[in-house]
């Protein structure tokens, strides 16, 4: 009969597996790259979870200590690259406490348990301000259904940091309220299960992290009835400006437009070359920088104007901005009062 030691181990190579066959499916298929980062790390942390119970090198324990300050980033890129539909947010600077955290780790081995601790409570403040972002966005991302699967990542990391915490305290408190080894156990079994519904998800319904259909190996041929799907969808984005609406998910134009969300997601893909995210992130940013420009906007501020673009954030409409324009607003609008002031 397997121990309950034993299942933690099994559901741990179980997830290691599974990060692996995602990690190569999202590469494949062109999913962005916080979602290839997250699935990779699922593969690698889950891979030393198993070389550090079997013992292989001390160093990995150093690693294991370490990476907790990678899920921090790459959860909270996950969520804004959802709601943005950007692939390219991920600023290297945040891979740096992690690097000097694995320094340390390894100069100051007995100094680890410590070093887990501050990691950890770094790690939730990434998850809170990952938190903040989905709560601002859950209309949106609950008509795309994404809102729980995102929310089931920030349980996840939650769970996980919050019994180290605990197991810290009781080491500083010198209590033992629990056993190290009923926590690692609790810890291990709630986490790899619940990474392991969350990966079948992801395996179902490819849609939460592929923007667009799923690839073929061959480029799908663009219809008469894609053309004129989305040549009414450029209309409606452009005459009505539906796009205004915070909380427009693809289901909501596809009813507009009396078509299904796939012949809707396959028309804009196979006629712009992009996902109807980035469709949507095109035609708010264009509407934004116009009225950037209009004098009869100069008094408004840029989080008024990230209202009308259909904005409800301003950290998520500056970092939308600059993905599309290689510029902040404030800086857009600067540059043009500038050009502006020239030419007279």
């Amino acid at each position: 009969m397997i121990s309950i030691p034993g299942i933690a181990i099994l559901l741990t190579f179980s997830c290691c597996v599974l990060g692996g066959v995602l990690t190569a499916y999202a590469v494949r298929y062109q999913a962005s790259a916080a979602i290839r980062f997250c699935f990779a790390l699922m593969f690698a942390g889950n891979g030393i979870v198993l070389l550090n119970q079997a013992g292989v090198a001390d160093v990995f324990q150093a690693v294991g200590v370490a990476a907790i300050l990678l899920y921090g980033p790459a959860l909270w890129w996950l969520v804004v690259s959802q709601i943005t539909g950007e692939k390219r947010l991920f600023h290297w600077g945040h891979l740096l406490p992690a690097l000097a955290s694995l320094g340390l780790a390894l100069w100051l081995p007995d100094q680890r348990v410590h070093l887990m601790a501050s990691n950890a409570s770094v790690f939730l403040g990434y998850l809170a301000v990952a938190a903040i972002l989905l709560h601002a966005h859950r209309y949106a991302l609950s008509e795309q259904r994404a809102l729980l699967w995102l929310a089931g990542y920030l349980f996840l990391g939650t769970w996980y940091s919050l019994w180290t915490l605990f197991s810290y305290g009781q080491h500083i408190l010198g209590t033992s309220l629990l056993s190290g080894e009923t926590i690692r156990l609790l810890q291990a079994l709630v986490t790899q299960m619940t990474a392991l519904a969350l990966t079948w998800w992801a395996i179902t319904r490819p849609g939460l992290y592929l923007d667009g259909p799923r690839p073929t190996s061959a480029p799908a041929e663009i219809t008469g009835f894609d053309k004129d799907v989305f040549e009414r969808a450029e209309s409606l984005f452009t005459t009505e400006k539906i796009f205004t609406r915070d909380d427009l998910a693809l289901e909501t134009v596809a009813d507009r437009l009396a078509v299904t969300p796939r012949e809707l997601s396959n028309a804009i893909n196979r006629c712009s070359g992009a996902g109807f995210r980035t469709f949507l992130r095109k035609h708010r940013i264009a509407y934004a920088t116009s009225l950037l420009t209009d004098p009869a906007y100069a008094r408004n501020s840029i989080f008024d104007l990230a209202l009308k673009a259909g904005y409800s954030n301003k950290s998520t409409f500056n970092i939308a901005f600059k993905a599309e324009m290689n510029e902040t607003p404030s800086e857009y609008r600067a540059a043009a009062e500038t050009t502006s002031k020239g030419g007279r």
